[in-house]
């Protein structure tokens, strides 16, 4: 378990630059929406129930809408669809894999959706099917998207608003990679704990 001393002492090297805080995306999203979140209120001392309700429904939407998207490709393309098809449901499961690596932002995928509102709006000659396609898919890969940066901004939030949080979860072990174990919250360059209280 780490001290409050520690713990006050890694948020302020994390605020002065001196080390970074690090956390497994994917691995907390997957926890999240499993966790108890009773438990998870007890231990930061408010309610949190809607963050993980909106977690919960973020997982469970977007490969529906995924597969939403294939299905309206079928009369935006036609038989074409035996080769689009695929091609959407791979880019989806792809960009789903990447999502959650590395700095977490919304820009270019609310440009994509923003660009992709404004050319539905000003094509009067695409069909109706093509328009549902593209904004299905733009919104698809936003949420996506969203699921991981809310994930993100939500644990950082709680590190940084609870000790308890924190202290529960710094170097817990997430998942075994080969012989390297991956913790839910970690410090780079690693800190090294201190004896005071």
């Amino acid at each position: 378990m780490v001290s409050r001393y520690n713990y006050e002492s890694i948020i302020q090297a994390q605020l002065d630059g001196k080390l970074t805080i690090m956390i497994d995306t994917s691995a907390w999203r997957q926890f999240l929406v499993k966790a108890d979140s009773q438990k998870l209120k007890a231990l930061v001392n408010r309610s949190i129930s809607g963050q993980i309700g909106l977690l919960r429904l973020l997982s469970i939407i977007d490969i529906p809408l995924l597969i939403l998207s294939v299905g309206i490709s079928v009369p935006a393309f036609g038989w074409w669809t035996v080769a689009t098809g695929p091609i959407i449901l791979l880019g989806g499961f792809f960009y789903r894999s990447r999502a959650s690596i590395g700095r977490q932002s919304l820009v270019t995928v609310s440009v994509v959706l923003i660009l992709a509102i404004i050319a539905v709006a000003l094509q009067p000659s695409w069909t109706l099917s093509i328009k549902a396609l593209i904004l299905s898919l733009a919104t698809t890969f936003f949420l996506i998207r969203f699921l991981y940066v809310f994930t993100s901004r939500f644990v950082f939030g709680l590190i940084h608003s609870s000790y308890e949080f924190f202290s529960e979860f710094y170097l817990k072990p997430a998942e075994k990679v080969g012989d390297a174990v991956i913790p839910l919250i970690w410090t780079e360059p690693e800190y090294e704990l201190s004896e005071q209280e």
